[in-house]
């Protein structure tokens, strides 16, 4: 049963996140002595609140349909954003940090297509829980130690784009037998219903 006073709390913990997005960025490149550490704070407490957010999601069944949007676009822009900050300070070269971006962006496009079809999505696959928490663990270390081991930057986050890059192909094979066999066995999802979701379902 869904408990009425925390309806909304997962989806405003989604927006929250959204808007440490700039948040980030700014602390990331101010004067501040100690602007790297408060980004990587910033980006650490993003990543903390995404696993809270999915807790209370499912521990009082509050998984929505806005939640299935707002928590993975919470969580990717954050990461392209990361990318993109990293990039211009030299720690990553640009051609990495749009390999980077790209995937996120057409794995976001994918689950959209798949979404508007369905009630579910494709369950992550080992490669791309791999490949997204050594994203995660590189973004956050060079965020906060920008200096340790920074000319060997670029191979450890080409090997978690290259594992990304298969946990890509992964979901994009699946997806495209799902659409051709019209179903969504992993989830046993059904049709979006052509009647609109009342206030009670969507939160």
């Amino acid at each position: 049963m869904k408990h009425s006073n925390l309806r909304h709390l997962p989806n405003l913990i989604s927006v929250f996140r959204l808007f440490l997005v700039p948040v980030f960025a700014i602390l990331y490149f101010s004067d501040l002595k100690s602007g790297h550490p408060m980004a990587g704070f910033v980006f650490l407490f993003a990543a903390v609140s995404d696993i809270l957010d999915g807790y209370i999601a499912r521990r009082f069944d509050l998984i929505s349909a806005l939640g299935h949007i707002l928590d993975p676009l919470a969580d990717k822009c954050m990461q392209c954003t990361a990318a993109i900050c990293l990039s211009i300070d030299g720690i990553i070269p640009l051609w990495l940090a749009v390999i980077l971006v790209c995937k996120e962006l057409l794995l976001m496009f994918g689950s959209c297509i798949l979404f508007r079809r369905y009630t579910d999505c494709i369950p992550a696959n080992v490669f791309g829980k791999a490949a997204s928490f050594l994203i995660f663990a590189l973004i956050a270390f060079y965020v906060l130690f920008p200096d340790i081991f920074r000319e060997g930057a670029v191979w450890l986050f080409l090997a978690a784009a290259v594992m990304g890059l298969v946990a890509f192909t992964v979901y994009t094979v699946r997806g495209i037998r799902i659409l051709r066999s019209d179903a969504l066995p992993s989830a046993q999802s059904v049709r979006r219903s052509a009647v609109p979701h009342n206030n009670s379902e969507v939160n």
